[in-house]
C-alpha cells in the first residue's frame, strides 16, 4: 500500500539550517539487505507514497513560499516498485514537474545499482532537478562488495559517474563509502582509495565501518579500530581535497541559489550544485532564490556575490 507523506516542515525540524527548505518522505524502508545494515529490520519493507499525492504536497509546500524542496527517502532509488500499478523515481520526476513547474526539486541518496540511463539524462535535463547527485557506493573493491552483500563491478560506477558528469558538468558529485569493513584489506582499501581519486566525484562521505547488532556483518571479525579511523581519515582528507578543487574551479561562474539563511545584511545560500555559500549583501528573504557569483573558495568556506 501507499505510505502516506510525511510534514515536511516536521522533517525539517532538527536544525535551523534545513527549515529553510522542505523535505518531503516519498518513500520509507527498505528491500536491500546490505550486510551492514539494520534498516530492512527497524523500518520494514520498501513502501511509497503515491505519485499524484506527492505532486499535491509539492503544490502545497511551493505555495507557502518552499523554492526548493528535497525528496527524500530511506531507499529512494526504489521508489515506486511497491506501488501499483508501478512507477519509478523517473516517474515521480514527471509527475511533480508537471505539477509544479516552478518548483526545484534536490533529491538524497540514489542507489548507483537502481540509476539507469534514462533517469540520468531526465535529471540532468530538466530545469527543476538541482545538479547535485549523491550516491551510496559504499566501496569500490569487488571482494568487499560482495561481502557486503552489494555485488557490482565497480565498472559500472566509473560509467555512472561518467555519464553524470558528461551530461552535467557542474554537478557536485557526492557518495557514501564505508572504510574498514571486516575482511577488508589494505589492497581493498587502496582500490577504494584510488577510485576516489580519479573518479569525478566531489566529494565522499566516509564512514569508519560500525558494528550493527543483528546484521551479518556485526559477527565477522573486525579489523582494529586504529585501522579502520586511519582509514576513514584518509578519504575524508582526499574528500576536502577534491571539495576544494571542485569549489575552486566554480570562481566567476553564476548559479541560482536558495537563502538558507540571514545574516545581518548578507546570507548563507545554497547553490544549486550543492554549495554552501555566504553573500555579504543580500535583500531576499530566506526560502527565496537568487543568483550568485563565486568569488573565492577555501577550506570550509565559499563566498560570492548577488548578481539578481
Amino acid at each position: 500500500p501507499a505510505a502516506g507523506p510525511e510534514p515536511a516542515e516536521r522533517a525539517a525540524e532538527p536544525g535551523a539550517l534545513f527549515r529553510r527548505r522542505a523535505f518531503l518522505k516519498v518513500q520509507d524502508g527498505c528491500d536491500a539487505r546490505c550486510a551492514f545494515c539494520v534498516i530492512p529490520s527497524v523500518r520494514g519493507r520498501s513502501r511509497s507514497v503515491a505519485p499524484a499525492v506527492a505532486a499535491t504536497e509539492t503544490v502545497r509546500l511551493h505555495g507557502r513560499g518552499y523554492r526548493e524542496i528535497v525528496l527524500a527517502g530511506i531507499h529512494l532509488s526504489s521508489y515506486g516498485r511497491d506501488l501499483e500499478p508501478r512507477s519509478s523515481l523517473l516517474g515521480l520526476l514527471e509527475a511533480i514537474e508537471a505539477a509544479a513547474p516552478e518548483a526545484r526539486l534536490r533529491l538524497s541518496s540514489l542507489d548507483p545499482r537502481l540509476t539507469d540511463g534514462a533517469l540520468v539524462a531526465h535529471m540532468a535535463s530538466s530545469p527543476a532537478v538541482r545538479p547535485h547527485f549523491h550516491l551510496s557506493l559504499q566501496h569500490a573493491a569487488p571482494a568487499v562488495l560482495r561481502a557486503m552483500g552489494r555485488p557490482v563491478e565497480p565498472g559500472s560506477y566509473e560509467r555512472l559517474l561518467g555519464e553524470l558528469r558528461r551530461r552535467s558538468p557542474d554537478a557536485a558529485l557526492g557518495a557514501d563509502v564505508i572504510a574498514g569493513f571486516p575482511g577488508e584489506t589494505e589492497a581493498d582499501f587502496e582500490e577504494l582509495r584510488a577510485f576516489v581519486e580519479a573518479s569525478p566525484l566531489t566529494y565522499v562521505h566516509a564512514f569508519p565501518y560500525s558494528a550493527r547488532r543483528g546484521t551479518p556483518a556485526a559477527d565477522r571479525p573486525a579489523l582494529p579500530a586504529g585501522v579502520v579511523t586511519a582509514r576513514a581519515g584518509t578519504l575524508r582528507r582526499l574528500s576536502e581535497a577534491k571539495d576544494l578543487r571542485f569549489r575552486q574551479g566554480l570562481a566567476g561562474r553564476e548559479f541560482e541559489a536558495v537563502v538558507i539563511r540571514r545574516k545581518g545584511r548578507g546570507a548563507r545560500v545554497l547553490t544549486a550544485n550543492g554549495v554552501d555559500m555566504d553573500v555579504a549583501e543580500c535583500r531576499a528573504p530566506e526560502r527565496e532564490t537568487v543568483s550568485v557569483v563565486v568569488r573565492a573558495a577555501r577550506i570550509g568556506r565559499t563566498e560570492g556575490e548577488v548578481v539578481r
